[in-house]
C-alpha cells in the first residue's frame, strides 16, 4: 500500500524532487525514477494537517525557498546542512487578502528573487545572499487605476524578460512594468475587449497571454497594443489555466481536458499532445495541477497524482511520487500520537478521519 503525494511545485535537484506537500504539512523528497517519498521535516509556522501551504517553490544554489499561498514569510531549506528557517517578507500586521496566494510567481534574478504581491499590493525584493528585504509599496499607486474592492491586486501568472517584469492585473485591464536595474515602476494600460487573462508569458517583445474565453493575446511591449485571435471553443468553461513556455511554443493545459494545446509563436499554427489516460483522483480536481520547464525538460503535475517527465515532445518518464508502506507508518503513528496527547475537542477539529483510523488499525492492529 502507498499514498499518493500532490504539490503546486517543486525544485528539482538530480534525480530527486523537494517539495511542500499539497495534502498535509511536510516537506518531502522523493526519489523521481521510483516516486518514492520521504519526509524531511514539518514547517513548524503551520498546522501539522494544513492543506496546500506552498504555492511555488524556487532552487537558488544549495538552497530551496518556499513562497506561501496565505502566509507572510518563505520557507529556505538549505540542502546541504539540513538547515531551515523562516524569513518575513511582509509586514506582520498587513492584511493579506484571502482570495488567492500571497504572491505571484516568483522571479530569480541574479543574486535576488522579485515577489509581486497578489494579494498585498507590494512587489518585495529579497537578496539571496543575507535575505535582506526591500518593499515598494504600490497600493497608492494602484488605487488611482481601479477599485481594488476585495479583489486581488494581480494574476498569479507573471513572466520575466532579463531586468523587466511584467504582471497583468486582476482586472486585465493594465500591465506592471518594473525594470529590475532602475527599480522604476510603470503601468501600462491595456484595451482586450474586456478579456480575462488566465497566463502570460513573453517572447521576443510580445507577452502572450490566455484568456478565459481560450482567446490568445499578443501584446506588444514596445507600445502596448495587444492582437487577439481564437485558440478554442470560446465558450467553453474548459478555458487553458496552466501555459509553459519552450523555444518558440507555448504549451496550453486545459483544466478538465485531457489534450494539451501547443501554439507555435512564429507558424501561428496548432498542435495537440494527447495524454488520454488522465482521470482526477477527486471530482474537483483540474486534470493538470501544475506544469513547469527546467532547461529543455517539461514536467507536469496530472490530476491523476502522476508527474509526467516530457523532452522533445516524448514522455521519457510518469511516475507517482507516493508514501512507502514505511513513511505512511510514520504519519498515522504522528497523527494518532498527536491526538491521544491532546483533549478530543470537535470546534478545534482536532480528529482522526475515519479513513486514517482505518489505515491505522491496518497498519498497526495486527
Amino acid at each position: 500500500m502507498s499514498y499518493p503525494l500532490f504539490f503546486l511545485d517543486f525544485a528539482v535537484v538530480g534525480d530527486n524532487v523537494y517539495f511542500s506537500n499539497g495534502e498535509r504539512n511536510g516537506l518531502y523528497k522523493a526519489d523521481i525514477t521510483t516516486g518514492e517519498a520521504s519526509l524531511i521535516t514539518t514547517f513548524n509556522d503551520m498546522d501539522e494537517m494544513q492543506f496546500v501551504i506552498h504555492s511555488d517553490v524556487v532552487k537558488f544554489g544549495h538552497q530551496i525557498l518556499f513562497f506561501p499561498c496565505f502566509g507572510k514569510s518563505i520557507t529556505v531549506y538549505d540542502i546541504a546542512t539540513g538547515k531551515i528557517q523562516n524569513v518575513l517578507v511582509c509586514e506582520k500586521d498587513r492584511n493579506v487578502k484571502q482570495l488567492g496566494s500571497v504572491f505571484c510567481t516568483p522571479q530569480l534574478y541574479k543574486n535576488c528573487v522579485y515577489l509581486v504581491g497578489e494579494s498585498i499590493g507590494e512587489l518585495i525584493r529579497i537578496n539571496l545572499k543575507d535575505f535582506s528585504v526591500k518593499s515598494y509599496d504600490l497600493r497608492s499607486r494602484l488605487s488611482k487605476l481601479r477599485s481594488l474592492s476585495d479583489k486581488l491586486y494581480f494574476k498569479h501568472s507573471i513572466c520575466r524578460n532579463d531586468n523587466k517584469i511584467y504582471a497583468i492585473s486582476e482586472t486585465s485591464d493594465f500591465i506592471m512594468e518594473f525594470d529590475i536595474e532602475s527599480e522604476k515602476v510603470s503601468f501600462h494600460n491595456i484595451d482586450c475587449n474586456g478579456l480575462n487573462f488566465r497566463t502570460m508569458d513573453y517572447n521576443e517583445g510580445f507577452l502572450w497571454a490566455t484568456t478565459e474565453h481560450n482567446n490568445m493575446v499578443k501584446i506588444n511591449v514596445n507600445n502596448y497594443e495587444c492582437e487577439i485571435f481564437q485558440i478554442g471553443e470560446e465558450y467553453s468553461p474548459d478555458y487553458y489555466n496552466l501555459s509553459v513556455l519552450n523555444e518558440k511554443n507555448i504549451w496550453l493545459f486545459p483544466r478538465y481536458g485531457k489534450n494539451i494545446t501547443i501554439y507555435n509563436m512564429q507558424k501561428n499554427n496548432l498542435s495537440y499532445f494527447h495524454l488520454d489516460e488522465i482521470t482526477k483522483c477527486n471530482e474537483e480536481d483540474y486534470n493538470f495541477i501544475f506544469s513547469k520547464r527546467e532547461e529543455n525538460t517539461i514536467y507536469i503535475m496530472a490530476g491523476n497524482r502522476y508527474l509526467y517527465v516530457i523532452r522533445n515532445n516524448i514522455i521519457i518518464k510518469r511516475v507517482k511520487i507516493h508514501l512507502s508502506v514505511v513513511e505512511e507508518k510514520k504519519y498515522l503513528a504522528r497523527e494518532v500520537g498527536r491526538i491521544l496527547n491532546n483533549s478530543i475537542r470537535s470546534e478545534d477539529k482536532d480528529y482522526l478521519s475515519l479513513d486514517n483510523y482505518l489505515n491505522y488499525i491496518l497498519y498497526f492492529g495486527g
